[in-house]
């Protein structure tokens, strides 16, 4: 039941440490050069803490309530408008939120921001001032019954009591990078990781750039349990 990369088609990758402009090649200062900035658009540093909690799988055993702070990043891929082909940079930004969840209750058991967005715009850097929040936007947790194979019975390790979780966590706010304000959202999807201390998926939402056109964008995200 692993919720691996290409099964969630991410196309870039996350980790708690490392993850800020100074991670990517020419964006850490002033004088960032076109076609160098990234590697396939993406953080390399970023690597590693994702790798480490997408590999451990989503649960098998979901709690029946999960409580608690949970932080970690969000990767996005800034795209051209009207063109998700065309890669225009990447960006990292922060997760803070709370979470206050017991199955059977009422919707919206997350609270809480994303902020510090930083990156780089068609190799030069980029910074964004502001707050995403999510107050005002459904979110929502959900306790799943694990299906069987198509060829009948269950996986190894799994039984028909065996439970997995999924989030959708949604923020929305102003952002402002080189004069400009724009509104933002992002929109995380995923599951759980063993027993809920971590959840990691896709991410996308629209973002303004150095012009302020207001983009497409496209990534992934984790969130460990403090």
């Amino acid at each position: 039941m692993a919720l691996s990369k290409s099964l969630l088609l991410i196309p870039c990758i996350l980790a708690l440490a490392g993850c800020d402009a100074a991670a990517i090649p020419g964006a850490g200062g002033a004088g960032g050069t076109g076609g160098t900035a990234t590697t396939g658009l993406t953080i390399p540093a970023c690597d590693t803490e994702f790798n480490r909690i997408s590999t451990q799988g989503a649960t098998a055993a979901m709690p029946t309530t999960v409580q608690g702070t949970y932080k970690g990043k969000t990767e996005l891929v800034l795209h051209a408008v009207g063109n998700t082909a065309d890669e225009k940079g990447v960006v990292v930004g922060d997760i803070d939120v709370a979470v206050n969840w017991t199955e059977g209750s009422a919707a919206n058991p997350f609270s809480g921001t994303i902020t510090n967005f930083s990156g780089e715009y068609e190799g030069n850097p980029i910074t964004y001032t502001g707050t995403l929040n999510s107050t005002g936007v459904p979110n929502s947790i959900l306790r799943l019954a694990i299906p069987q194979l198509p060829t009948g019975g269950f996986a190894p390790g799994i039984d028909a009591n065996s439970r997995t979780g999924t989030m959708l966590l949604g923020f929305a706010g102003n952002l402002t990078t080189n004069g400009h304000t724009d509104g933002a959202n992002v929109a995380l999807t995923g599951g759980f990781g063993a027993n809920a201390p971590t959840a990691f998926g896709a991410a996308g939402g629209t973002m303004g750039n150095l012009n302020g056109d207001l983009l497409p964008t496209t990534g992934s995200f984790y969130i460990v349990k403090q």
